[in-house]
């Protein structure tokens, strides 16, 4: 089996959802949707569905299809053949899959520890409207600001970083801006001035930043799923007291829900920790 066809294979478990992995010899025990066997290893439509494009598949004709499975037949010879060679014992295979063994279990332990999050974590959280009430009433002064930010989004952290560093030893954020190839609306500003933006319209993470930062500041790399990477400077900040708070409800409730829902999660894994045996082995050795 390549390298190639290694990546297809956990691929199809990643992005397909197919159900946990079972040995290969118990494939062979449920004959419904094995397609064929080779030395009692068992070929299934699983198999099949990967091949055929997954959601092209209703396009592949019997032909096709009977072809796909000799391919798969071969294969599987081979492989049953290089193991019995002791080709598995060569580094570079046993790396290979080494390298994608461990891109599974992150896998599975993303999505259970997201899954866990959503059912017994996120689902207990309860804001009311007493909560939202509560807190526009106590952060109305906050909740009137308007915020004059200047912004740069990279497509990773790394370069997001170098932004940053550039910045941090005496570069401005204004020559470092001006340099990213940046396209957006013609506003008569520079492409990365966003102009002053209520409380309400700042995504959640640019929001905590903008608070903290004092005027001529940059911020710290911040990351949200909707923004990616991003650099903010707070150039400026003014009040509008003709503001409506109102319009602060979905956006103070969302805020509560968050505050709520990481306040849950840190006592639900404290409480995990305690009852764990947990050792670790990442101290640096001489």
């Amino acid at each position: 089996m390549t390298r190639k066809h290694l990546e297809l294979w956990i691929l199809s478990l990643v992005l397909l959802a197919v159900p946990a992995c079972k040995s290969r010899k118990a494939d062979i025990d449920q004959t419904s949707g094995v397609v064929a066997t080779v030395n009692g290893v068992a070929i299934t439509e699983d198999d099949l569905y990967l091949r055929t494009g997954g959601d092209h598949a209703g396009s592949v004709t019997p032909a096709m299809r009977s072809r796909i499975i000799d391919g798969l037949v071969n294969q599987e010879l081979l492989y049953q053949d290089g193991m019995k060679l002791g080709l598995d014992k060569d580094p570079k295979y046993r790396n290979a899959v080494r390298v994608l063994e461990v891109k599974l279990r992150d896998f599975k332990r993303s999505e259970m520890s997201r899954r866990v999050g959503s059912t017994r974590i996120a689902a207990t959280v309860n804001v009311t409207n007493a909560d939202v009430d509560r807190y526009i009433k106590t952060n109305a002064d906050l909740l009137r600001t308007e915020f004059h930010l200047g912004m740069m989004r990279f497509p990773d952290e790394a370069e997001a970083k170098e932004a940053r560093d550039r910045i941090r030893s005496g570069e401005s954020f204004e020559k470092v801006a001006g340099q990213k190839r940046t396209h957006g609306p013609k506003t008569g500003r520079a492409p990365w001035d966003l102009g002053y933006r209520p409380w309400n319209q700042l995504p959640a993470e640019w929001r905590d930043a903008a608070e903290r930062l004092e005027k001529g500041a940059v911020s710290d790399v911040l990351y949200g799923k909707g923004t990616g990477y991003s650099l903010i400077k707070l150039i400026d900040r003014k009040k509008n007291l003709k503001l409506d708070l109102r319009t602060m409800n979905a956006a103070v409730m969302n805020r509560l829900r968050d505050e709520k829902i990481t306040e849950a999660y840190e006592q639900y894994v404290q409480k995990l920790r305690q009852e764990a045996t947990i050792k670790r082995f990442d101290e640096r050795r001489e």
